[in-house]
């Protein structure tokens, strides 16, 4: 018997409170259990209505979670631009700055140079002032000097460097393109590599490609190329400790 009234409607419910409460007579045990399915009802409803809100409320949270961890990430990823950023300007200031240091004691190297052979001359036209003798002798023991100077220079900023020689030198070329290709053709490196300054330096000569130096970010890659440079030994130039050496 409950469970057919439990099976009714809330209209039918209703209909049959009314025909009680107006009708000719009054029967308040059905009146009593209408309500209290009605109440049942309303009580389920309510539940329903209170995990619906509670599953909504939890995935909001998961999404407004994700959107936080999503900014975190974005934050980390812009102050790692700023710093590569501000890594590849300081070495390219180091790159040019070294490049001109280079490039005048290399200057000061032959000036003295043509100075000695100078004097080596006049002494062997039978000039033999002592005087000539120990000028000569202090040239040269500065010149020798200036070249262990020059060599502790070249291998100091050569660290994360590479010289490519050999390759050929085009009008208004682009040098970091040109090292790209030849890195991905010649020697089959494909991952992708970072890098500073890349530029040719030296003075120019008909028939004769000056040298292009590459500046590496990150020493693991330069020590790839270094690795897997067996066909390709004669274009590269690495400065090892006291000497410079090339395959």
């Amino acid at each position: 018997m409950g469970d057919k009234k439990n099976k009714k409607s809330t209209a039918d419910i209703l209909q049959e409170s009314r025909h009680v409460l107006y009708g000719d007579e009054v029967e308040v045990a059905t009146v009593l259990e209408n309500v209290l399915t009605l109440l049942n009802r309303m009580d389920t409803r309510l539940v329903s209505i209170e995990k619906n809100t509670s599953k909504n409320t939890s995935t909001l949270t998961q999404m407004n979670d994700k959107l936080n961890s999503l900014t975190a990430r974005v934050i980390t990823v812009e102050t790692d631009i700023v710093n590569v950023k501000s890594r590849v300007s300081d070495l390219e200031t180091s790159s040019e700055g070294t490049g001109n240091l280079f490039e005048e004691v290399k200057s000061k190297t032959c000036s003295l140079e043509k100075d000695i052979e100078q004097l080596k001359r006049n002494n062997g036209d039978g000039n033999d002032s002592q005087s000539i003798k120990d000028e000569l002798r202090k040239l040269e023991s500065y010149n020798e000097k200036l070249k262990g100077k020059l060599l502790d220079m070249q291998c100091r900023s050569m660290k994360y460097n590479l010289i490519f020689t050999g390759l050929q030198e085009q009008r208004d070329e682009n040098c970091e393109m040109k090292i790209r290709q030849f890195i991905h053709n010649e020697m089959k490196i494909q991952k992708p590599l970072e890098f500073g300054n890349i530029h040719r330096f030296g003075k120019s000569e008909p028939g004769k490609p000056r040298p292009i130096i590459a500046r590496f970010l990150y020493y693991s890659d330069l020590d790839m190329v270094k690795k897997s440079r067996t066909k390709s030994k004669r274009y590269i130039l690495r400065c090892k400790r006291a000497v410079s050496t090339r395959n």
